[in-house]
């Protein structure tokens, strides 16, 4: 996890976070894409990388292979939903989430620790399954999260973005949807009360919510 805290801090109410990908073996980071904007924007930013934590080798996997990004999602939601949805915790996204949640609360304590201003809001923002994050990271605290920004899939209609990655070639080829069909998972497609459990509360609309598709926009949220 990169934090950035500029030397004039304009907007020290409000901190930016990027939930990154990256595997173990990466080297250790000397530069972040949001060191150039914390500094532009004078607010502290945040990129958490390595979410998630990958590779890894599952035990009940009769394969025995390495998986990355996409595969890890297909698999534990396999397990998921051939364990009649017992144990929501085999989810990829739930440390996912736990491990968002624990960089904002990190950044507060580093804050604190410096004696300096304590933000009142977060944005965080991520791309595919990292988008995915970002609505349910505002799930756990929705008064401190003013802004997710989701990019890429629309989660929140997991029907809907069934239908387009099957007319999509770019989600054919790379989608973590196409893993789940290759897993058949698509065969036990989640009925609405599953949906409803392990997704966003709609109460989270009541925040800032952007969406973007397929690029990345530049960011200008200053509230």
């Amino acid at each position: 996890m990169i934090i950035t805290i500029p030397h004039i801090l304009r907007r020290s109410h409000i901190t930016f976070m990027l939930i990154e990908g990256g595997r173990n073996t990466d080297q250790i980071p000397t530069k972040s894409f949001v060191t150039n904007f914390a500094v532009s924007v004078g607010s502290v930013a945040i990129e958490l990388r390595q979410i998630p934590n990958e590779p890894i080798r599952f035990m009940t996997d009769p394969t025995q292979k390495y998986r990355t990004e996409d595969a890890i999602i297909a698999w534990t939601w396999m397990t998921f939903i051939e364990q009649n949805g017992t144990n929501p915790n085999i989810l990829l996204q739930m440390p996912m989430t736990k491990a968002s949640v624990r960089a904002m609360d990190t950044t507060e304590q580093l804050l604190q620790q410096e004696r300096l201003p304590m933000p009142n809001k977060f944005i965080i923002a991520g791309g595919s399954k990292r988008g995915w994050i970002t609505w349910t990271t505002a799930t756990d605290n929705n008064q401190l999260v003013s802004a997710a920004v989701p990019v890429v899939i629309n989660i929140l209609n997991l029907q809907k973005a069934k239908y387009d990655a099957s007319l999509s070639s770019m989600y054919k080829k790379r989608s973590c949807l196409v893993k789940m069909f290759e897993l058949s998972i698509s065969s036990h497609w989640l009925d609405g009360h599953s949906y409803s459990v392990i997704t966003t509360p709609r109460t989270l609309l009541d925040i800032l919510i952007i969406h973007i598709s397929r690029k990345w926009l530049p960011l200008l949220i200053l509230m």
